[in-house]
């Protein structure tokens, strides 16, 4: 998850992305694009969900730790990122 928090840091500040064919590198639009696009999905799928099973009960805590693969969602833009 540490490692993930990363990525969300880098997605936010850093990463640049393609938009029509053009890499956009502006952080201003960079830190748009992320919060329209990525940023809560990336959020939900690092909460500790672990401590919300507990509060309601063991019988939740696989379908919680589904919530986790809201990742997968990812690998799609990362691909296309590295095809350009």
């Amino acid at each position: 998850d540490f490692i993930f928090l990363v990525d969300i840091f880098l997605n936010y500040k850093k990463f640049a992305f393609i938009e029509n064919g053009v890499i956009v590198s502006d952080p201003e639009l960079i830190r748009k694009n992320y919060l329209k696009n990525w940023m809560v999905f990336d959020i939900i799928s690092c909460l500790p969900l672990e401590i919300f099973a507990l509060a309601f009960g063991k019988t939740y805590v696989f379908q919680l730790r589904l919530i986790h693969l809201i990742r997968v969602l990812r690998l799609p833009s990362y691909f296309e990122s590295v095809d350009h």
